[in-house]
């Protein structure tokens, strides 16, 4: 199965060594069983992400920064978000084709705290959606579920795990979480966060 090339998908670049060693985990167990898998990120500071980690990125979002957004009248910023998300869409759809899988990885990553709606509950239903969209396979792998307190988050988070190929979570809460609001994980399976398959020659630096 050499010569794929995956999609790691995560909230990497954010300063979580959690979420850093669980990309250099990752990382490392695909190199090890398919070295020659070409990878990229989809994260949230592709730069950060190629030097830690030494892979290609590119951001999960289309969004500009709520300081610059300020400037502009509220008219204005409605305007920009609906052209900048339109955009967004299209470049994730574009490089949904692109690649053979999506892997979203470890972490608490299915959670709205701290993110509201709009923040990776509705980016992770973006990008499930296009890579299946795409006919592209994709994998929810030893995934955390933490506090998701908003309807809608809960219709994204839901949403995009319908989508999955397979799915697995990290610890028994998360899907017992799940199941509390109505999503069936009967056909799941728990498994350890993928951090601590992290091998100890792999140094993360926070």
């Amino acid at each position: 199965m050499g010569g794929m090339r995956i999609a790691l998908w995560g909230n990497f670049g954010a300063l979580n060594l959690g979420n850093e060693c669980t990309l250099a985990a990752a990382v490392s167990n695909i190199r090890a069983r398919l070295p020659d898998a070409e990878l990229i990120a989809i994260c949230r500071d592709p730069e950060d992400t190629a030097k830690r980690h030494r892979i290609a990125g590119i951001p999960m979002s289309g969004r500009g920064q709520p300081a610059e957004a300020r400037r502009y009248p509220k008219l204005v910023r409605i305007l920009r978000l609906v052209g900048r998300e339109a955009a967004a869409w299209v470049r994730a759809f574009r490089h949904a084709s692109t690649i053979d899988a999506l892997l979203i990885t470890g972490s608490g990553i299915l959670s709205d705290e701290g993110e509201g709606t709009l923040g990776l509950p509705y980016e992770l239903f973006k990008w499930s959606l296009v890579t299946k969209l795409r006919g592209k396979q994709l994998f929810y792998v030893s995934v955390g579920a933490e506090s998701i307190a908003r309807p809608m988050s809960r219709a994204f988070l839901k949403g995009a795990l319908k989508l999955a190929d397979y799915r697995c979570y990290r610890d028994v809460h998360s899907a017992k979480l799940l199941q509390s609001l109505g999503f069936r994980t009967d056909q799941d399976v728990v498994r350890p966060d993928l951090a601590f398959s992290l091998p100890r020659s792999v140094a993360v630096t926070h």
